[in-house]
């Protein structure tokens, strides 16, 4: 694969990234057909950019910083802006983007310390699919029953939690390595 091919992955993170300030303003705006559709261009790119990067080789140092910010914006956009709209469930959403912050905060301090994060886990990619799933059921269907909603907030919830505690024993292993060094 040539050098410009290797870039597809970081320009299609970066093209989420792009896609934030869009998603907001249509959420903001209750448009959810645009909304819907935003999400769904910021999932396909998502999966397209991980697996390009992986079946070609093209993970890059870039590629590990900006597609997990890229990933967390966009939960970030979606958990503020939904908290709007089911204002009862806020504490759903107070929880996700408090695991959304500490993981920030604990990758950052790895990065900083130059250590070479691995990607995501297999229980991440399913969180991220579960969420963006669960976010997408929420803005196509408004109009769900408080019983659904907790239903689906608690299951993206336990997804989050798991996916979270499941990424501690890496943090104090690097944590550990850059100790010793």
């Amino acid at each position: 694969m040539g050098d410009s091919m290797k870039k597809i992955p970081n320009i299609l993170s970066a093209f989420r990234i792009l896609l934030i300030p869009f998603l907001l303003y249509a959420l903001l705006e209750r448009n959810h057909f645009a909304s819907a559709t935003l999400l769904v261009i910021s999932g396909i790119t998502d999966t397209l950019d991980g697996w390009i990067a992986r079946h070609f080789d093209a993970i890059t140092p870039l590629g590990k910083i900006l597609d997990p910010i890229a990933d967390k914006l966009t939960q970030t956009v979606l958990s503020l802006t939904l908290m709007l709209n089911y204002v009862r469930f806020w504490y759903f959403f107070a929880f996700i983007l408090t695991k959304e912050c500490v993981m920030m905060i604990l990758g950052g301090q790895l990065v900083r310390k130059k250590v070479q994060l691995e990607g995501a886990k297999l229980l991440g990619k399913i969180n991220t699919v579960l969420f963006y799933l669960i976010m997408f059921i929420l803005i196509v269907f408004p109009s769900l029953s408080d019983q659904a909603v907790f239903i689906l907030l608690l299951i993206v919830s336990v997804s989050a939690l798991v996916s979270g505690i499941s990424y501690l024993p890496d943090y104090v292993a690097y944590r550990n390595q850059t100790r010793s060094l």
